[in-house]
């Protein structure tokens, strides 16, 4: 579903895109006969692009695939892709195994990967997590599985390349690969990776020249990075820790013991553990990372981890007595700690993703269902999901103060339209503590949405 806001600015912008065009032209205020003003209307997953108009928050890769999907299935062709490129991932995560560790360890792999909660809980949402990790493991397939040759390498660079459409930091990739390559003297295969690479760098740099205005700046504008040495190091201590409990509690004795003793050459584990590393690196600086499932943004280097940790398993049973025993008791090993991920992800609400997004669509049902046209809605968490899912003009009480809001309710409701607010209970308390208050003086309650406590008003702003 379209539901909060990652959710709803993707589907929304693959739709876009499906019609050919990031740019699309303001709704709101003109229909009350006033200015567009796009800076105070644009949804969440939006910004405004001159006065009349907005563009899209987030990278285009991955609204991209989905555009394509609705082209040929319809709109509910957008929600297949993270399930299909979350099965893609396995399966390239596989193929990886098998090439660096044999059958069995292409297996396990695989299975370190679909089994991760974070990697569940990323599954059942339309948002990019998994389709830059997908990207990732079609890196390593194009690097480790295949034999070298040209296409190999366009290949790799062609991951890498549209990995960064997915995601912009997905471009720390090319930092481990440049060292594997330089480190083996293998120039022309450089070369030909970094052929295939930058067209799609100067792809992507046209299209931030054409919606925010330069090359190199992105939709998320300036990172959320920059902090104390320190609590970068706090950061990554909890990024380690929530690899550790993800993984059964066993996360990070099976990373560092993988890395000392895993039946790979040690070229091969310190290009794997440089993948995740890098990644850790980055995001231990990104300020973001107040929940569990906060890993996603480190899930990309998941493939490279599984491998890596495979290797390790693959290890006590590749040679000495009893192999077929000691094959066994892995595979039973293995079974209990894909249940006990499983339980991991249940007891975090994983597999009830479902009913916390059906509130974005029953909440639009309900004022669709409330509200006497013609109506202009104030929302925030909501100010995306209305336009989806009720067809209805919204603008963001969060970007005005309260006397501005008081001037522009005046205006709709002289034009003859009716002003409404929609809440969560949470953001109602938010309006309490800010000049934005003055909006309940003249609000009269409409519906609430039991049991998650969204809240519609009515605001009867008097006209003078």
């Amino acid at each position: 579903m379209a539901g909060f806001s990652d959710c709803y600015g993707y589907v929304s912008e693959a739709v876009r895109l499906s019609q050919g065009r990031f740019y699309e032209p303001e709704q709101v205020y003109s229909l009350f006969g006033l200015p567009e003003e796009a800076g105070s209307s644009h949804p969440l997953g939006y910004i405004e692009k001159g006065s009349q108009g907005t563009v899209p928050t987030y990278p285009f890769g991955y609204p991209l695939i989905m555009a394509a999907f609705i082209k040929v299935f319809g709109l509910h062709g957008a929600f297949w892709v993270t399930p299909f490129l979350a099965a893609g991932t396995g399966l390239l995560t596989y193929l990886v195994g098998r090439a660096c560790l044999g059958y069995l360890g292409g297996l396990i792999a695989a299975g370190f990967v679909l089994f991760f909660p974070n990697f569940l809980f990323s599954t059942f949402l339309p948002m990019s997590d998994v389709p830059a990790t997908f990207f990732t493991a079609l890196t390593l397939v194009a690097l480790l599985a295949l034999r070298p040759s040209p296409f190999a390498d366009l290949l790799l660079g062609a991951s890498i390349g549209f990995g960064i459409w997915v995601r912009p930091n997905m471009v720390l990739l090319i930092l481990p690969v440049v060292v594997w390559f330089v480190i083996r003297k293998e120039w022309l295969r450089l070369l030909r990776v970094f052929v295939a690479i930058l067209p799609f760098i100067l792809v992507n740099a046209i299209v931030n020249g054409y919606l925010y205005g330069s090359l190199w700046k992105t939709g998320y504008g300036s990172p959320p990075i920059g902090d104390s040495f320190f609590n970068m190091l706090e950061r990554a201590k909890r990024h380690l820790m929530r690899l550790h409990d993800q993984q059964v509690g066993l996360g990070l004795f099976l990373f560092a013991f993988s890395l000392l003793l895993g039946r790979l050459s040690l070229a091969h584990r310190l290009l794997l553990a440089g993948i995740f590393f890098i990644f850790l690196g980055f995001f231990a600086a990104y300020q973001w990372d107040d929940a569990w499932w906060y890993f996603r943004f480190i899930l990309p280097a998941m493939p490279a981890v599984a491998v890596l940790e495979a290797s390790l398993l693959l290890h006590f049973i590749s040679t000495g007595r009893w192999r077929r025993w000691r094959t066994i008791f892995l595979t039973c090993g293995f079974m209990t700690f894909a249940w006990a991920s499983i339980n991991y992800a249940n007891a975090n609400f994983v597999f009830d993703l479902k009913n916390g997004q059906t509130k974005y669509v029953r909440a639009a049902a309900m004022v669709r269902n409330q509200v006497k046209n013609p109506a202009l809605m104030l929302a925030m968490e909501h100010s995306g999901s209305l336009r989806f899912y009720a067809d209805l003009p919204t603008t963001r009480y969060d970007l005005t103060s309260g006397p501005e809001l008081l001037g522009m309710i005046r205006a709709v409701k002289k034009a003859g339209g009716h002003v409404y607010l929609l809440v969560e209970k949470g953001e109602f308390q938010k309006i309490v503590d800010t000049n934005q208050s003055v909006l309940l003086t003249y609000a009269q309650m409409v519906d609430i949405l039991e049991p998650e406590k969204v809240l519609l008003f009515k605001l009867n702003v008097p006209s003078s």
